[in-house]
């Protein structure tokens, strides 16, 4: 046998045993790798990853912990620029199988979510007038200053004629995230709200003296270096009517007061009593009353032509008490509208007689009075001393208002100088029935009844028939 031979042999056998082995061991290798494969399933979990616009941003234990935290941040950022901007967000979800997840808190969200917008905000003061967003600064107590440097403006141009000015808009400032593009400078904010400004456009326009001035400037330029003044030309209009941020009209309102005290009456208030032993219809004044004051202090509003536009009390103060005014209004039932032969007193007397029945001089002139003459207050009740029948109810030069009743057996009365007259001719009445008040009508001296008894036309004197 050959060398080569005998050295062949022991490589054929080597070869078949890693043939043999690796049938044995890939097999084996693929087991323990399906056996690890499943032993990690058994072992991990299926979770919620959450997408925004497309980028992963980590697991959610729900799917409302993301939403709930996108539908918060619009509500929010919805009221903080009033509708004007809306987050647009594309949130998809999708189930992985994971080990070990660290879950995203619906705080987390809301701070993811946020980070994609908040490049287009900053903290500032926003300035709101009647509910509408007007601008955005980065200094509160600026804005403050400035609506109040507008009302003193306000106030500087009447001081001489108005106490105070009164914004008429509801104004405030709220610390809040703002738009970026909501920011102005103060002057800006100025000019959008100060109703006095001399600016009426927003493009700012050139000072007519700097503008004089530097258009000579610029000749002078031209006459020593032609050419130059071109350029000069450019820069300045640049300079002076660079165009402003578009701002809304949101110009403020205002009304200038004056406070003044003024004395009012308290009107009296009327009373009724009633009163067992007077006929119903008929009245008896017990006091007359009188009227109360008061000091009251009014705001006056003025538009800003100095018109009046409104008054508004603030307070008051009672000086003087109203004393009411208190009428007795009789229920006793009303007799028969016939003559009883007796007479009564036509009015309370309680100032007496004051002209007798008989001669009398007055104002210089000696006359007969037909009658007696019994004062009392104006609207005070006068009654129908017998019953009888209206025979005259009219007004005539000398006796003013009055009224005339017949009685029987030739009896009638006559009552002069009526305030008003509440019968009509014709009319039956009966004793004590209410025919008119007192007053001074016709030719007379003063508040009195003048009242007169006559038999067959003749008159005699009314105290022969009144009780004493």
């Amino acid at each position: 046998m050959s060398q080569k031979q005998v050295d062949t042999k022991p490589l054929h056998s080597l070869a078949d045993k890693i043939k043999r082995a690796v049938g044995i061991v890939v097999p084996a290798l693929a087991c323990i790798g399906v056996g690890m494969y499943l032993s990690n399933l058994s072992s991990g979990e299926i979770a919620i990853n959450a997408s925004v616009d497309g980028v992963s941003c980590g697991y959610v234990s729900s799917y409302s912990d993301m939403q709930d935290a996108a539908s918060k941040l619009e509500s929010t950022i919805y009221s903080a620029t009033d509708g004007e901007y809306t987050p647009n967000f594309d949130i998809a979800f999708n189930l992985v199988h994971t080990n070990n997840p660290e879950y995203l808190n619906e705080d987390d969200c809301y701070e993811l979510l946020w980070e994609r917008v908040e490049s287009d905000f900053s903290e500032g003061y926003m300035l709101y007038i009647d509910n509408e967003q007007v601008a955005a600064y980065e200094n509160g107590d600026e804005l403050e200053s400035l609506i109040g440097n507008i009302e003193f403006e306000l106030m500087a141009k009447k001081s001489e004629v108005f106490d105070s000015v009164k914004l008429k808009n509801d104004i405030r400032i709220e610390k809040q995230i703002c738009l970026n593009s909501m920011f102005r400078t103060i002057d800006e904010i100025n000019l959008m709200i100060n109703p006095v400004t001399d600016v009426t456009s927003t493009t700012a326009q050139p000072d007519e003296d700097v503008t004089s001035d530097v258009t000579k400037k610029i000749g002078a330029v031209s006459a020593a270096a032609p050419g130059i003044a071109d350029n000069l030309t450019a820069v300045y209009s640049e300079m002076r009517f660079a165009e402003m941020p578009a701002m809304n009209d949101a110009l403020l309102e205002y009304n200038y007061v004056n406070t003044i005290t003024l004395t009012e009456y308290i009107p009296f208030e009327t009373v009724y009593v009633d009163n067992p032993y007077l006929y119903i219809g008929t009245e008896k004044l017990l006091e007359a009353g009188v009227d109360g004051e008061k000091n009251v202090t009014y705001e006056i509003l003025y538009d800003s032509n100095g018109t009046i536009i409104e008054r508004i009390p603030l307070s008051e103060s009672v000086t003087k008490q109203p004393v009411n005014r208190v009428i007795s209004t009789g229920t006793k039932a009303v007799p028969a509208a016939i003559p009883t032969g007796k007479f009564i007193w036509p009015c309370e007397t309680p100032f007496g007689i004051s002209s007798g029945y008989g001669w009398r001089t007055i104002y210089g002139y000696t006359e007969f009075h037909l009658g007696i003459d019994l004062p009392n207050v104006t609207g005070s009740p006068i009654w129908a001393a017998d019953g009888g029948v209206v025979v005259f109810a009219d007004h005539t030069p000398s006796y003013g208002n009055n009224v005339r009743i017949a009685h029987a057996n030739g009896y009638s009365t006559v009552y002069a100088h009526l305030d008003e007259i509440r019968v009509s001719v014709g009319d039956k009445v009966f004793k004590g029935q209410q025919i008119g008040t007192m007053g001074s009508t016709g030719l007379s001296y003063g508040t009195h009844l003048h009242f007169e008894v006559r038999i067959n036309e003749l008159t005699i004197d009314p105290l022969e028939v009144l009780p004493d």
